[in-house]
């Protein structure tokens, strides 16, 4: 479980330096806005990558190969988390085209 740990903590430390990357990129100030955003962005991230990795473990512990564990895991729960994802980015998309903060 160890090595989910690892992956999980990896793709959310690369998620938050692209993030300030594209922020310097972009001329984008570091303001409470932004701060929300990103702990908003890393909840979600994380939340996802736990459904994800649950629904892997429970296959492999079912005795799944873990490459077919993986895939139909993964298979089995992208289309509630692209529409969770998906739902979010709806909700906040007006804030976008807002002139004002």
């Amino acid at each position: 479980m160890s090595f989910f740990r690892l992956v999980l903590v990896s793709y959310a430390l690369i998620s938050i330096l692209a993030a300030f990357n594209l922020f310097y990129a972009c001329g984008i100030s570091i303001n409470s806005l932004t701060l929300i955003g990103l702990a908003l962005a890393i909840g979600m991230l994380l939340d996802n990558s736990i459904v994800v990795l649950e629904n892997i473990y429970r296959l492999s512990s079912r005795g799944k190969s873990p490459k077919d564990a993986v895939l139909q895991g993964t298979r089995e729960v992208w289309k509630s988390i692209f529409a969770s994802t998906l739902t979010t980015i709806t909700v906040f998309l007006p804030f976008l085209f807002s002139d004002e903060v």
